[in-house]
């Protein structure tokens, strides 16, 4: 009840454990969780990016054979189909049998890549879907990036157009965008549009709409407030993007296959569950 308590950072965060210059590997993330007691024991939701997602249900990362830590997926292109939900119990499961065949790396795509037992607590039929939350800001950053290093490589210019709206590529992450240029670069495609049309690249153009596909989903379910016709934003851009020799990342996999499920059992945006807040505080 005091105030020190009360004023606890950003949007309100409590911090429970500060770990510094560790690297995000399952035995140091088991740990910490071991020395976080009774989380059995309250309801949430876990917020963070792919990479540690993957760390935290037990299954290796965004390279290997079944890279989503949603579902059991070998081919990401494959956009239209639903596979197999990971739950703790088949994470739990593939998990034991991979240990009991020798925890051979070479062979873990045999076991859906579940190569450690989950850091989480809950009953076996739970899905990792209602329990990690679709990373809003990561698919934010993960999806302009990728759609922009394709551009690049059709059209160097179109660095220039990042120049006219000043936003750099950041040092780190292989020259990744953070939250804020991401939506400058979203906000301002108008005029990545007029430059192509100035240096006559047709094919930027189809990389225009995929922008402005996207913008709007992060319009309607993205922030903290839910447009109904999200659903419908989301297929425009799965039909723009499909309609580019583009390769399906997990990132882009993650929302087109998951976040209308998620937000469809919770009906809210994903704003209420982003990692932006964690981002935020270091």
């Amino acid at each position: 009840s005091t105030n020190s308590f009360k004023d606890s950072g950003i949007k309100g965060t409590l911090i429970l454990a500060l770990v510094e210059n560790i690297q995000e590997t399952d035995e140091n993330i088991r740990l910490i969780l071991s020395n976080i007691k009774n989380l059995d024991k309250i309801k949430y939701h876990i917020c963070s990016d792919v990479k540690l997602i993957n760390i935290i249900v037990g299954i290796q990362s965004c390279s290997s054979k079944h890279p989503c830590p949603y579902c059991e997926t070998n081919n990401l292109e494959n956009v239209d189909t639903f596979t197999e939900d990971r739950t703790l119990g088949s994470i739990r499961h593939s998990a034991s049998a991979y240990k009991s065949a020798g925890s051979n790396k070479k062979v873990a795509q045999h076991y859906t890549n579940c190569i450690n037992q989950p850091l989480l607590t809950g009953d076996d039929h739970e899905r990792i879907l209602d329990i990690c939350a679709p990373p809003e800001l990561h698919l934010l950053q993960g999806i302009v990036k990728h759609v922009y290093d394709n551009m690049y490589k059709n059209w160097p210019h179109v660095s220039l157009w990042l120049d006219k709206i000043n936003v750099k590529p950041t040092n780190y992450h292989h020259g990744s965008f953070v939250g804020n240029d991401c939506l400058r670069m979203l906000k301002n495609v108008d005029i990545l549009q007029q430059m192509a049309e100035s240096d006559d690249k047709h094919i930027i153009q189809k990389y225009v709409h995929i922008l402005r596909c996207f913008y709007d989903v992060v319009k309607s379910c993205f922030g903290m407030t839910l447009d109904p016709q999200y659903d419908t934003y989301i297929n425009q851009f799965k039909y723009a993007y499909k309609d580019m020799d583009i390769t399906i990342t997990p990132k882009v996999h993650i929302l087109l296959m998951h976040v209308p499920d998620f937000i469809t059992k919770h009906n809210r945006s994903l704003g209420w569950y982003s990692e932006q807040t964690l981002e935020s505080v270091h």
